[in-house]
């Protein structure tokens, strides 16, 4: 079964958030470009490398047999795709090596099989098609040939030429056409549809906790949540003059079961504890307006402050390095062997329907 039109969308933003570069790339032809494809950068990524896997398996034909990984790149995405759908996977060297055993594909025979070609990008499919040939020679059979990305570059047409059909995850304008309607990328969304993109994204630390981490994983604490929006905020809407601030508040265990539900609120001490929250405010129609976003919630009206997923406490705006200078309140007034664990059932924690609700 294949991902929800939905979840292929997310997936092609996340590709194109890992993988593509800009800068100054000169190419194989000896072209310069701006824009540099690293598929290397997805398929590196354990959890994007994964879900790509079971969005491949989703295409995979019921007749196969086995899977076929070409070199280098095809070779990680059959390896995960094999482990997703449980069918062995072949490893096909772009040439028979000419010692040990002298086999053109590793991990078994090829007489008799029929096999899913994997591939990671296809431009001109010249490598597809010669070891289609090769395999066909060892009297395997193709039946189908899958890729991430499809360039668009001719490769789909010289396959069909030769009775092949490329069956790819993404073409080159989708990938951009789900970047152009990602708010989160896009230079034009609105103030309100940045702000509910950021909100929708779900509360947890990003394995990399910077910016980049949590945009390419799509999820984020009030640290990288509130750091990316009021960059996005200081670049697409210069006019709101966003201010990040630290609020150093103490949270007791009624106001944690509140906010944030029973299993939150067992982590904190019959003390309390004190944690540190990062917001954004805003000018907005001549006021400063306090914008949490956190967690999901009811819809912003675009004009009112959000609820601070926080207690009362002492506010700390931020100057040129937010990141430093959180760390620094958080050694002066947290105590991590309590935070850790309350950051860590708020990860755990759905908190979209309980936050929705607190308006």
């Amino acid at each position: 079964m294949s991902a929800p039109p939905s979840d292929r969308h997310l997936l092609a933003s996340r590709i194109y958030e890992r993988a593509f570069l800009t800068g100054s790339f000169v190419l194989r032809s000896g072209a310069t470009s701006t824009e540099y494809l690293d598929k290397y950068l997805f398929e590196a990524d354990p959890r994007l490398l994964h879900e790509i896997a079971q969005a491949l398996v989703g295409l995979l034909p019921e007749q196969v047999d086995a899977l076929a990984g070409l070199e280098l790149g095809g070779v990680p995405l059959a390896t995960v795709c094999s482990q997703v759908s449980g069918l062995p996977t072949l490893f096909v060297r772009k040439q028979a090596k000419s010692y040990g055993t002298c086999r053109l594909a590793e991990g078994g025979t090829l007489a008799g099989r029929r096999l899913a070609v994997i591939e990671d990008v296809v431009t001109s499919g010249g490598q597809v098609i010669e070891s289609w040939r090769q395999l066909r020679a060892e009297g395997a059979e193709i039946v189908a040939v899958l890729c991430v990305i499809d360039r668009e570059a001719g490769g789909a047409e010289n396959m069909a030429a030769e009775g092949l059909q490329l069956c790819s995850l993404f073409t080159m304008s989708r990938l951009r056409d789900a970047v152009a309607d990602d708010a989160l990328r896009a230079d034009d969304a609105s103030l309100l549809d940045l702000v509910e993109a950021v909100r929708a994204l779900p509360y947890g630390r990003p394995s990399d906790r910077t910016v980049e981490g949590m945009l390419r994983e799509r999820r984020g604490t009030c640290s990288t949540k509130h750091l990316f929006l009021a960059q996005g905020l200081a670049e697409r809407f210069p006019e709101t003059e966003p201010q990040i601030v630290h609020r150093v508040y103490t949270l007791d265990r009624a106001r944690a079961q509140e906010l944030f539900g029973a299993e939150v609120a067992q982590t904190v001490p019959d003390a309390g504890l004190v944690d540190i929250h990062r917001y954004v405010t805003v000018a907005l129609d001549g006021q400063r307006v306090e914008i949490d976003a956190t967690f999901p919630g009811a819809a912003w009206d675009g004009r009112s402050s959000l609820p601070l997923a926080c207690g009362p406490g002492e506010n700390y705006p931020a100057g040129d390095d937010p990141d430093v200078e959180k760390r620094a309140l958080e050694k002066e007034h947290c105590d991590p062997t309590v935070r850790e664990p309350f950051i860590a059932a708020l990860t755990r924690a759905d908190l979209g329907g309980r936050n929705s609700s607190r308006r």
